[in-house]
């Protein structure tokens, strides 16, 4: 069955019952016919809120290096070529001490994700003596091309992070990006008093890379933010899978620097946001074993850094778990990040498919048109990595956030989205036979600002959603988007100083709920100390519905 082309649900023309559930396995809330327009019966109360640091809850590791795993340091993380008898490394301790004299003796670690973030974990804040450097270094021999970042110890609690570059065999540079940090003074575990960092992530973006330091369990602060030249744009397929990552240290060997792990692992980053339910192609929110699934943001810094994560959690408990990302393939050699996706199941067919919103042609050269992308795909892209392919639907231009939902009443594919033609995003209704292209305008674009399109089935009547700049939520008629009214949320995740353009993403509940519904959103707060411009936001935001 293809049902781009009949309606979801239907096999050789004939429809069939879902009673429920679908061939991958999620159950979807019960099936509600739609009536006619009505009021929202509910208000919001907030329950929780979670803001992301690059925490285990919402990471998922690619590779993971633990000195007390190693069985032949030599097999399982060789020397490289040139690093010849320059540095050496011990297992001591549940540890490596690391030394180098005339170059870091960097060791293979991983193959690099160009999405993906980097830790380095150090087991106590004496571990980097003062006058050493750890190195992280991305190399990839085909185009020779060689990312290194520098950690350094100035002073006891002084430190320089770099970020620098060759690739082309020498031939293109990119210049040294610095930044310092000076690290909160605290009781060294191994020697006197002095401001150690314990962690260090680096945030890739596929097209540039923000530098992290942490000490302790405080908030890993911002070091340096950098975008890379074309020649080291890691989105390019080719390029990232002939990369490969070493880890080493310029030290004394009497006085070596000490690492306790290595990682890569996908993460949700400095904040979430964009937060949309995965559905049934009539907008049915699919839940299994108790957990809803949605489609998030997983924020870098800028308009081309974020990512397409797949976060899951039990509405009753608001635990967010970071369950896989999805870049997108769009014939054109680079792993995409687009982001505000809306993913569909369509358990007749078995397939995924959606719509999403093109901000990776920021990062381009030239500059990529911003559109909405249809993709689809037979592996459950929920968990894990996914790569889907991507085609153009045909709305070229700044257009944001799509909600797609099957009418069966009147055989369309119905799409809700913010359109900005000069004065604005605005909200505004289109129509197709197809979830894919051929879409019309039907109505809009309307008067209010609008951001984060959600269409929503809401005891039998179908509601369009969207968020806005002018402190509130709005609800409009599915029909022709005539303004219905507000949301109301005791507690809104703004004051008076921030920003209001945050997504209505109301969910409905399976009977046997503890609510009939949950209210999830972000905040527009963006992480402290990431330099302009940025658009990193977003905590995340748990209400309960209950009576008006």
């Amino acid at each position: 069955m293809n049902s781009m082309i009949q309606p979801p649900g239907a096999v050789n023309g004939r429809s069939h019952a879902r009673n429920g559930t679908c061939d991958a396995g999620p159950v979807v809330s019960p099936r509600i016919d739609i009536v006619p327009e009505a009021s929202i019966p509910w208000k919001f109360v907030r329950q929780a809120v979670y803001r992301p640091a690059f925490d285990a809850q919402t990471s998922l590791d690619l590779a993971r290096v633990l000195p007390n795993r190693i069985t032949d340091l030599a097999v399982m993380h060789p020397q490289i070529d040139n690093a010849g008898t320059g540095g050496g490394w011990k297992l001591a301790a549940g540890r490596f001490e690391i030394f180098g004299r005339e170059n870091g003796g960097e060791r293979w670690m991983y193959s690099l994700n160009p999405y993906a973030c980097h830790e380095l974990l150090f087991p106590s804040e004496a571990s980097v003596p003062v006058g050493a450097e750890c190195r992280w270094i991305a190399c990839n021999d085909e185009e020779g091309i060689a990312l290194r970042v520098g950690i350094k110890r100035l002073g006891d609690c002084h430190w320089r992070l770099s970020v620098s570059g060759l690739a082309g065999n020498g031939l293109v540079a990119l210049p040294e990006v610095s930044g310092y940090w000076n690290a909160p003074a605290v009781l060294g575990e191994e020697e006197g008093r002095g401001g150690g960092v314990r962690r260090v992530i680096l945030q890739s973006q596929g097209c540039g890379m923000t530098v992290y330091c942490q000490a302790g369990e405080a908030l890993p602060e911002v070091c340096l933010s950098v975008d890379f030249p074309d020649a080291f744009d890691f989105r390019n397929v080719r390029r990232c899978q002939a990369t490969q990552v070493f880890v080493g240290a310029l030290a004394h060997d009497s006085a070596p620097v000490r690492l306790a792990s290595v990682r890569q692992f996908f993460s949700a980053g400095a904040g979430i946001a964009d937060l949309r339910p995965v559905t049934t192609p009539d907008g049915l929110p699919l839940v299994e074993r108790n957990r809803v699934f949605v489609t998030a943001s997983l924020r870098g810094r800028g308009l081309p850094h974020p990512l397409q994560g797949v976060l899951s959690f039990d509405p009753a408990l608001g635990d967010i778990r970071l369950e896989g990302v999805i870049v997108f393939d769009c014939g054109d050699g680079l792993w995409r990040n687009e982001i505000a996706s809306h993913l569909i199941h369509d358990p007749a067919s078995g397939e995924w498919l959606g719509l999403a919103t093109g901000f990776s042609g920021f990062a381009d050269t030239p500059r990529t048109a911003k559109q909405i992308l249809a993709f689809r795909t037979r592996r459950d892209p929920r968990f894990g990595f996914s790569v889907i392919k991507a085609t153009p639907s045909g709305l070229i231009g700044d257009y944001e956030d799509p909600a797609l939902v099957y009418d069966s009443a009147r055989a369309r594919w119905r799409l809700a989205l913010c359109m900005n033609h000069g004065a604005g995003y605005k909200a505004a209704l289109f129509e197709s036979t197809r979830p894919d292209s051929g879409f019309r305008l039907v109505a809009g674009p309307v008067g209010p600002d609008a951001t984060g399109m959600q269409i929503v089935n809401i005891d039998g009547t179908r509601h369009v959603l969207f968020g806005s700049a002018d402190r509130c939520l709005y609800s409009a008629s599915y029909d022709n988007l005539e303004i219905a009214g507000k949301l109301s949320l005791d507690l809104p995740p703004w004051r008076e100083e921030t920003g209001t353009r945050v997504w209505p993403t109301v969910i409905p509940l399976p009977e046997g709920s503890f609510a009939p519904a949950i209210l999830v959103t972000m905040d527009r707060i963006n992480y402290p100390g990431m330099p302009a411009p940025n658009w990193t936001y977003g905590a995340v935001y748990f209400y309960h519905a209950v009576p008006a």
